[in-house]
């Protein structure tokens, strides 16, 4: 499925852009072929929406009229419900370097409950080990 975005230079009428992207596109990468669409110098874009009404989606992100979060960058454009539709967008050039990066996990200790004290050095707890006499008849009485 595919978006179709038609892209204005700060409210310019005179100059804009089609943009078609593919449902699985993440928004950085409309940011980035804005920026190569209109060879622009800076680094960092935002986007602004332009919208009648909120276009919702049962289980998706509302898609309101106004300023794009940076941190919606990392998501693809299939979370929001604008498959095959057409949306006005506008951009606004940043000075700053905005990047956005996705945050990876640390994954090894998953499910398993690590003291807030252990958690910043990464230390395992300490095992205790265990010493059975296996002749001792208190540890091991007989079963008959």
């Amino acid at each position: 499925m595919t978006i179709k975005f038609i892209v204005q230079r700060n409210n310019e009428n005179d100059e804009s852009i089609e943009i078609i992207m593919d449902n699985n596109s993440y928004i950085k990468d409309l940011k980035t072929k804005i920026i190569e669409e209109f060879n622009l110098k800076c680094n960092c874009i935002d986007i602004y929406v332009k919208t009648e009404r909120p276009i919702r989606g049962m289980g998706k992100y509302t898609l309101e009229e106004g300023i794009l979060q940076r941190s919606m960058d990392n998501y693809k454009m299939d979370k929001f419900n604008i498959e095959n539709k057409t949306l006005l967008i506008d951009f606004v050039e940043l000075e700053e370097n905005y990047v956005s990066e996705n945050k990876k996990r640390d994954t090894v200790n998953r499910g398993r409950y690590i003291p807030p004290r252990l958690r910043e050095k990464n230390i395992d707890p300490p095992k205790k080990e265990i010493q059975l006499d296996l002749n001792d008849m208190n540890e091991f009485p007989p079963l008959c």
